[in-house]
Formats: structure tokens, C-alpha cells, sequence
């Protein structure tokens, strides 16, 4: 089930209008129908913030993309554990070494969730421009844990 009719189903459950879930999230309501109906998808901080609301966990609502998924597993070496408390970190001295533009491309694609159009969008360029950043970012970052894995 996408995550839109999620949404959807958990309101209806709740008796919640769009209004209404709007007003508890602080954003338009016209953003809320964008969700539900697939157009747009929540990002995490707004899927944290529903799951309290609904009281169900975020995992519920919004199910972690396969594809993020396989684009960040190529970027992680054989025998790289990802469960490390240090990773975190490791990922934020990754991005400090990226241009304002690649680090923003990055973070709208695997924290906010954002599909490579809406990216492309955002920030008014073409979607194969978005498309070949990624892939050099997901090199660079493959690269970097190497390198950091070595020492």
C-alpha cells in the first residue's frame, strides 16, 4: 500500500480532516491531499510527526524505498557495518567535503526521500542533471569509506 492511502486510511481512522492534519503538521492543507494522492511524498521529519499523531510507528506510514536503498547499498564496502554508532558522523565529514549543491542534491535524496524529480524541480534544473550527481556523489561516498575503512 503506498504511502498516500496510508495517510489516507490512518486520518479517516482517526476522523481527521486534511484541514485538520494540516493544522496539527503547521503546513497546507493542499500538501496534505499531495501525499495522499501520491503526487508528493512526506518527508521524514512530517512522517515522524504523523506517526505521533496517530500513534502508530513511521515505518507504518511511509516504508523505506527499495530503490534509496539499493543506491546507498552500492555505496558501502564488503564487511562495513552499517549498525556503527559512528556512522552518522562518518556520513557528516562526508558531506562537508561536497559542494552546496551536491550536498543538497544528496540530502534531498536519502533524508528527505525526494524522487529525482522533485529535486530537479526544487532547484530548477534538469532531472539527468540530478540523475549524474547522484551517481558521482554515490562514487565519491563508496570512495570515501573505502579510504576511511583502510585505516
Amino acid at each position: 500500500m503506498s504511502a498516500g492511502k496510508r495517510i489516507s486510511e490512518l486520518r479517516a481512522l482517526t476522523g481527521m480532516s486534511q484541514e485538520e492534519l494540516a493544522g496539527r503538521l503547521f503546513v497546507d492543507r493542499s500538501l496534505v491531499s499531495k501525499w495522499e494522492n501520491g503526487s508528493r511524498r512526506p518527508d521524514r521529519e512530517s512522517v515522524a510527526k504523523m506517526a505521533a499523531i496517530f500513534g502508530v510507528s513511521p515505518d507504518l506510514i511511509v516504508e523505506k524505498d527499495g530503490e534509496i536503498m539499493r543506491e546507498l547499498a552500492s555505496c558501502i564496502p564488503e564487511g562495513t557495518d552499517t549498525a556503527d554508532a559512528s556512522l552518522p558522523s562518518v556520513l557528516d565529514a562526508f558531506l562537508a567535503t561536497l559542494g552546496e549543491r551536491d550536498r543538497l542534491i544528496f540530502v534531498r535524496r536519502y533524508h528527505y526521500l525526494d524522487r529525482p524529480r522533485e529535486i530537479s524541480d526544487l532547484l530548477g534544473i534538469s532531472g539527468g542533471s540530478v540523475r549524474v550527481t547522484l551517481w558521482k556523489v554515490r562514487l565519491k561516498l563508496k570512495e570515501y569509506l573505502s579510504e576511511r575503512s583502510k585505516k
